[in-house]
């Protein structure tokens, strides 16, 4: 903790292959030290939030269990889609039981933009243009933070990316809150079947051909654009956004 305060970081990152293994105890450190630290739950989606067993104190005023600021609800992603689309669904269950919130946002993983041939090697073999714009649309709509995780010093990629990662709508959508952290609201019925690699695991699931993503906006009466809320019983919903996110088979 003294060289967590000691060198100013304002956040730290608990590894499920770390020792770390008991966040209300890590968190309860951290806070204590009255450094304002992020504190991020890696723990690759099995320690998650939840309404505070009899024996638990609250974190927050809903009455859920949650000593983190966000937390993985998934493995490592890759970037291939196939591993994208499977991280973000890892999300849902979280949103539609209202445990993605302020404080406790759920977190697929980092974002895969400008990212090609991770530690897959060729099994990561990048994102398309296409790909790339329905990445970080999703991790927007689901209000995941994002994390970037390119080559900022590879000028080619920064020009090709930049007008995605900086897109101040897309951000602003990021950071609205307006009661509900975004899932999906229509699926298709047809299916497929994706696959990708975890290291020697290889993940194959079966998803919609398509499906169409949600998020309720309040939007600002002047620009038309989402607005940050951070008080729900001042909040009206008078706007929604959603996208279409399709899957091929691989």
């Amino acid at each position: 903790m003294d060289a967590l305060v000691g060198f100013g970081f304002d956040g730290v990152k608990l590894d499920n292959c770390g020792a770390q293994k008991d966040l209300e105890l890590w968190a309860d450190l951290i806070n204590a030290t009255d450094h304002a630290v992020t504190i991020e739950n890696c723990h690759w989606g099995h320690t998650v939030p939840h309404i505070a067993f009899p024996n638990q104190e609250p974190d927050h005023d809903n009455g859920v269990w949650c000593p983190w600021n966000f937390y993985r609800t998934s493995k490592d992603v890759r970037a291939r889609y196939s591993s994208i689309i499977h991280n973000l669904e890892t999300t849902v269950p979280f949103a539609t039981r209202n445990l993605s919130f302020p404080g406790c946002w759920a977190y697929p993983d980092m974002l895969e933009v400008g990212c090609e041939h991770g530690p897959g090697g060729a099994q990561d073999p990048g994102l398309t243009p296409e790909e790339t714009r329905s990445h970080f649309a999703s991790w927007c709509v689901v209000s995941s933070p994002l994390t970037l995780s390119h080559d900022v010093t590879n000028a080619t990629v920064m020009d090709a990316v930049w007008p995605i990662i900086a897109n101040p709508e897309a951000i602003a959508v990021n950071q609205a809150w307006a009661g509900h952290s975004g899932s999906p609201f229509k699926r298709s019925l047809e299916s497929v079947h994706l696959k990708h690699r975890e290291g020697k695991k290889v993940i194959a699931f079966e998803t919609a051909a398509w499906q169409y993503f949600y998020k309720p906006l309040v939007l600002d009466s002047a620009s038309g654009r989402a607005t940050k809320v951070h008080h729900l019983d001042i909040v009206i919903v008078i706007g929604a956004l959603s996208f279409v996110l399709g899957a091929r088979e691989k």
